[in-house]
């Protein structure tokens, strides 16, 4: 008997989970290809370039996690119709034979994950966010599951080993000591003010903080051991160690319902899903390296095609036989969440090259996000806890919730959107 069987899976179904996240992130490329039909306004003001995209991603996102998630796919058809006319009219952009070095698909990706997960961590404490798109309690899909994952993607493909330069282990330590600071002052902070945070994401005292910094460092060791051009043989290797243990007995560990009377025990969600999330992580380093070689347009699309395909196929596989679950970072869960990654990035690296207008490659608002990303996601998590603290989220209407996101989401750009005018990069 597998451990799936024991458990019934919650959430949503496959394609609302990866259609959630496309109808945003077509409306973030129709943002940027658009961006040059108001080129002589657009460009003159950078208030008026952080408007767009504002209202064109962040608005939208927020809008589509809530009161508009009935009409997903009437969102999401609409702006294929939009990108898809505007593509008719760049046919002569498939004839380029250039090799592209430009990473500006890059930073849309990343940014585009980054705004999601902003919206996502307050939305979710309201009524009108759907609790099918919630974190699922053991197994199944949801756009907050996938999100967890698809950060964790993102900062693997721009580590300094995805850009061909390895990390020494001591800078890495030292860099993954703030990381720790914030986890552990998030830990103090919300036991001195008692904010309920479920023990069944992390554990106790463990927080996606540790989980970050975990993968730091832990990363650091295997990329100096080993060579980054075969890094997923590694990866593959642990994926396949960790799901085993997980058949095994590990993962009846983790869902138990008994009391949490040590660490290991109080923080087991947390222990043993950095096993799983260090396999994506390293995953989504080989996969940026790979895209940061110097190849022809064309070419890049097919191969990250390729990628895309086996890590879909690989999540079928083993999704069918073990389930996909957050909470224990399975190869179900992170083949789909690599599936998820790599097909963002390709989207945005195609909507780069053969749609956009080569002076417009990406908007304000994503080079500020990108600028402090971590600033940026850093802020989210505290203005979610003040909110938290300040009113009863369940009892707030539709309305006044809409208000308050946009509120919350407009400060969390307009501060990086601040200190990306004035080159102000806070290292974190």
């Amino acid at each position: 008997m597998t451990y799936k069987s024991l458990h019934t899976p919650d959430g949503t179904t496959p394609g609302e989970a990866f259609f959630s996240m496309v109808a945003p992130l077509l409306a973030a490329s129709t943002s940027i290809v658009i961006s040059p039909l108001a080129k002589k306004y657009i460009n003159s003001s950078r208030f008026l370039q952080f408007s767009l995209s504002y209202l064109m991603v962040v608005l939208l996102a927020i809008l589509t996690c809530t009161i508009l998630s009935n009409y997903l796919y009437k969102i999401l058809t609409t702006f294929a119709i939009i990108l898809a006319t505007f593509a008719l009219f760049s046919d002569k952009n498939f004839n380029k034979p250039n090799i592209t070095n430009k990473t500006d698909y890059i930073t849309n990706h990343r940014s585009f994950i980054f705004i999601m997960t902003m919206v996502s961590i307050l939305a979710v404490d309201f009524k009108i966010f759907p609790r099918r798109y919630a974190k699922t309690g053991c197994f199944g899909y949801s756009l907050m599951d996938s999100g967890v994952g698809l950060f964790i993607f993102s900062n693997g493909i721009v580590s300094p080993e995805a850009k061909g330069k390895r990390e020494a282990i001591k800078k890495s330590i030292t860099g993954s000591l703030l990381l720790i600071f914030l986890g552990i002052a998030r830990l103090i902070t919300t036991v001195y003010t008692s904010y309920k945070v479920p023990e069944s994401e992390y554990g106790i005292h463990w927080n996606f903080f540790i989980t970050l910094a975990m993968l730091k460092i832990f990363s650091s060791f295997i990329l100096t051991i080993f060579s980054i051009e075969y890094i997923y043989i590694n990866a593959t290797m642990l994926m396949v160690a960790h799901e085993v243990l997980l058949e095994n007995g590990l993962a009846m560990f983790v869902f138990e319902n008994t009391e949490r009377t040590n660490l290991i025990k109080a923080n087991k969600e947390g222990l043993v899903s950095t096993v799983g999330y260090l396999a994506l992580y390293l995953y989504s380093v080989y996969f940026g390296y790979i895209i940061n070689k110097q190849e022809k347009a064309l070419e890049k699309i097919l191969r990250c095609l390729k990628y895309a395909i086996i890590s879909l196929l690989l999540h079928v596989a083993f999704a069918h036989y073990f389930g996909i679950s957050r909470r224990l970072a399975n190869a179900g869960y992170c083949y789909w969440v690599l599936f998820l990654g790599i097909y963002s990035t390709v989207s945005h690296f195609i909507v780069q090259e053969y749609l956009s207008d080569r002076s417009v490659l990406s908007s304000y608002l994503f080079y500020a996000i990108n600028y402090n990303g971590l600033v940026f996601f850093l802020l989210a998590n505290v203005l979610t806890g003040l909110v938290n603290l300040s009113i009863d989220t369940n009892s707030v209407g539709p309305a006044p919730t809409l208000a308050i996101l946009s509120i919350y989401s407009l400060i969390c750009c307009g501060v990086v959107s601040i200190l990306y005018n004035k080159k102000i990069k806070v290292k974190i």
